[in-house]
């Protein structure tokens, strides 16, 4: 056997070899986990009260991700980016799946909610409602309490109501709690019960007399539940104050329109310039001609504002003098839901007058107008 000594070089070869050899590696696992098909569940308001609707996505990063509702497949047949962790959620998710909401089959259900929550959240891949995509996490517990709240027409409503604030309070059971501003969900600590809690999320706005016997009811058999108020506006804020009218102007992507006044139908991409009028009552903005009295604040406080409805209906007849008319829902096809309280001119080519002689004399009579970036 060669007695001759190794060379140092190659000493230092091979370790510069192993070294690189180990880099290579890291970097190849990086990629794959970062490049690795894998399933994120969305959570976002389903409409009724007190229900998260659940969005399956499918892809590398959420911001990439596509739809994906092939979960029975999935359940017989797991394809790769399903893994073990995610079986036990699918398997909740198709039991709760809902045939008749075609927007979202699937649904957080209210008697397993909170093990189908724990597990979803310890996956890392619970991502808040759309048009954001942020990663939510378990937070802390929270305090809750119901309160009745006057509705637009002066009826009252259960409301649920945690501390700090949430977006969406869960009837599950127990309850939980997702706050889409702090990226968190957690369990609700409250003293009514789950079943009591949904029975009451289910009650219409109360009428006067309806209050009155709900709270005879609630004293016998659930005592520790608040009652509705013998009188809706106790305690509530009232405006009285000048009001002042105001004038949006917008423009709106189509992809059709039809015969309306004199706009001839168009089919295609364009634009649709409309207006929409509103009234200013102090802090609270309302449209323009309705009947809500009773308004609910961004902080939780609704207040009754002192509606005055003579007034208004000349506001809109002013409007109607200038060439205004309110859009029917025929006239044009826009993309994604239509704004509300469209109002339009007669033709296209009245905008141009419309702004330039028009607005100064509205302006002159106290009418605030606002101008949309995109008009």
């Amino acid at each position: 056997m060669d007695e001759t000594p190794v060379s140092p070089g190659l000493t230092s070869w091979m370790m510069d070899l192993k070294q690189l050899a180990s880099a290579v590696q890291k970097t190849k696992t990086k990629r794959e986990t970062v490049n690795k098909t894998r399933l994120f569940y969305q959570l976002s308001p389903e409409g009724r009260p007190g229900i998260a609707g659940v969005s399956i996505l499918k892809g590398s990063r959420p911001e990439i991700a596509k739809s994906w509702q092939s979960v029975d497949r999935a359940l017989l047949m797991p394809p790769q980016f399903v893994d073990e962790s995610d079986m036990p959620i699918l398997r909740l998710l198709w039991a709760g799946r809902n045939l008749y909401n075609a927007n979202f089959p699937f649904t957080i259900p209210l008697e397993r909610g909170h093990e189908l929550l724990e597990k979803m959240l310890s996956t890392g891949r619970v991502l808040s409602g759309p048009p954001e995509f942020h990663p939510l996490a378990v937070g802390n517990r929270r305090l809750a309490k119901v309160v009745w709240q006057a509705t637009h027409n002066g009826r009252q409503s259960p409301q649920i109501i945690a501390t700090p604030a949430a977006d969406l309070l869960l009837l599950t059971t127990p309850p939980w709690y997702i706050d889409f501003q702090s990226c968190e969900a957690g369990p609700v600590e409250i003293d009514t019960s789950s079943i009591i809690l949904r029975k009451l999320m289910a009650l219409p706005p109360l009428s006067e007399l309806e209050a009155a016997l709900v709270a005879e009811t609630l004293s016998e058999v659930a005592p520790e539940v608040p009652v509705p108020k013998e009188n809706v506006n106790e305690g509530l804020r009232v405006l009285d104050v000048v009001p002042a009218p105001c004038l949006r102007l917008d423009t709106l992507e189509v992809h059709g329109i039809r015969t309306w006044r004199e706009h001839l139908p168009r089919y295609g991409p364009s634009l649709f310039d409309y207006a929409q009028p509103a009234v200013r009552y102090g802090e609270v903005v309302l449209t323009l001609g309705d009947d809500q009295e009773y308004v609910p604040l961004a902080s939780g406080e609704v207040v009754r504002v002192l509606r005055q409805p003579q007034w208004e209906a000349e506001c809109l007849r002013e409007l109607a003098r200038a060439g205004m008319e309110l859009i029917p829902a025929f006239a044009i096809y826009c993309f994604g839901e239509r704004p509300r309280d469209m109002y339009g001119l007669a033709s296209p080519d009245d905008w141009d007058p419309f702004v330039e002689d028009v607005l100064p004399s509205l302006c002159e009579k106290g009418w605030q107008v606002e101008y949309a970036p995109h008009f």
